[in-house]
């Protein structure tokens, strides 16, 4: 929906959820942001520590919705024109993004049960079963990965089928975020890397089905499925990249990874040494 018409803040989009569209979205607690100015700072930082509710991936939309009001409510009251902004999202930020739509319908359903605690440092009873739902729910991606990349250990494949579905929800929405909104943007998920691709194979296999028609959808180049964070900017910097990295800065895979990521999850941990761990270590000048 419009939002306001006039802001201190020339980059803002156009189009904007309103302020009543957002407050529906904010969970029981909820607090505004608060923080300290510091003299002679060159960067402005934003720390986003949502409640993240099942309710916000029902589809693409919904979760787009969600991060832009959090961007609405908790960053842009506080930009400044002369400062730029870096916000970072909550940990796992993508990872819901699984159960986006009629193939994680029976997830959300679960998450509203007592086993339906969220993946995280504590293993909840939850986890196997919601990964059994999500390999049905994603078997002919499943199926199809399989072929291309024999031998993926199956307890990450769930994340290696849904690669479109991430694209989508996860790296599209946040890059657009900084786009839109001219900041920097920190958020990850435990994904694959991925290309965009036409061919009408892929296209037969990885498309959503909830969505009529596409012309293009995102496969996973290998089945390398890190705890991936992402740094994106505000300009595009690399046109031929797919949609939802021709603005990414730096990615870093997390090292090392908890008990739960290795042994239930069964993720790839980064780089820890020579040139690929000193690369994933080094960070990006903002």
């Amino acid at each position: 929906a419009p939002g306001p018409t006039a802001s201190p803040w020339p980059t803002l989009p156009a189009l904007r959820p309103d302020a009543a569209t957002c407050e529906a979205l904010r969970p029981a607690r909820w607090r505004p942001a608060s923080g300290a100015p510091q003299t002679g700072a060159k960067l402005r930082a934003f720390a986003i520590q949502y409640k993240q509710e099942i309710r916000h991936v029902e589809s693409y939309e919904q979760f787009r919705l969600k991060m832009r009001c959090l961007m609405e409510e908790q960053v842009v009251p506080h930009l400044r024109a002369d400062l730029p902004a870096l916000v970072v999202y909550n940990e796992d930020a993508g990872l819901m993004t699984i159960a986006s739509g009629s193939r994680g319908a029976l997830v959300r359903a679960q998450a509203q049960t007592p086993l339906g605690a969220p993946l995280g440092d504590a293993a909840p009873l939850g986890i196997v079963g919601a990964l059994g739902l999500l390999n049905l729910a994603y078997l002919p991606q499943v199926l199809a990965y399989q072929i291309r990349f024999p031998g993926t250990d199956p307890r990450k494949q769930a994340f290696l089928a849904a690669t479109d579905t991430f694209a989508r929800a996860f790296s599209q929405t946040f890059s657009d975020i900084a786009r839109d909104y001219g900041v920097y943007v920190v958020a990850s998920n435990n994904q694959a890397p991925y290309a965009a691709s036409s061919d009408p194979v892929d296209l037969a296999l990885f498309k959503d089905p909830d969505l009529a028609s596409v012309d293009e959808v995102y496969v996973a180049t290998a089945a390398h499925i890190a705890n991936v964070t992402f740094l994106w900017g505000p300009e595009d910097l690399h046109p031929e990249a797919p949609r939802g990295e021709k603005n990414l800065l730096f990615r870093n895979e997390k090292v090392p990874l908890t008990d739960i990521e290795l042994q239930v999850l069964g993720l790839d941990e980064g780089p820890a040494s020579g040139e690929a761990g000193l690369a994933n270590a080094a960070g990006y000048p903002v």
